[in-house]
């Protein structure tokens, strides 16, 4: 075969069809949901920053410190000192502080990309919240709680 030929379009064995990926793979929906989510994480620190950044440059040099971290559920041990209620997130302080989300559990509480956006931004303002004492709606002025979910 000589190598200017054309390719030969392979058909599966019961000729339904091209063998191949559906989508290219350059296009959105090959993103995975995992990716899709860890892009929303990202977009709602950034706005955070934005924030509070505005707020205080004390706070603002506090958070570039902060490490983000996404696992896909909580442990064992999260839910029992949660007292039985499953977290969306937790603070780990050290030498940096350490917060991380719970995908699956805000996965769970949302039924829609908005509402998943939303409850990551407002998870993200709680945390960070704790960990410097501030209230939510300081570092988050469209935090709606979790009376809202």
């Amino acid at each position: 075969m000589a190598i200017d030929s054309q390719r030969h379009i392979r058909r599966d064995r019961h000729d339904r069809g091209l063998r191949g990926p559906v989508f290219p793979h350059n296009v959105p929906i090959r993103t995975s949901p995992d990716a899709r989510f860890q892009t929303q994480v990202l977009t709602a620190i950034t706005e955070i920053e934005q924030q509070v950044s505005q707020l205080e440059k004390k706070v603002a040099s506090r958070l570039k410190q902060v490490t983000f971290t996404v696992e896909a559920v909580p442990s064992k041990r999260d839910v029992v000192l949660s007292s039985g209620t499953v977290p969306l997130g937790r603070i780990e302080r050290g030498n940096p502080d350490v917060v991380v989300l719970y995908q699956r559990a805000i996965e769970l509480r949302s039924s829609n990309f908005g509402q998943q956006r939303r409850i990551i931004k407002d998870v993200l303002a709680e945390l960070l919240g704790l960990l410097f004492g501030k209230d939510p709606i300081e570092l988050d002025p469209m935090y709606e709680g979790p009376a809202s979910d």
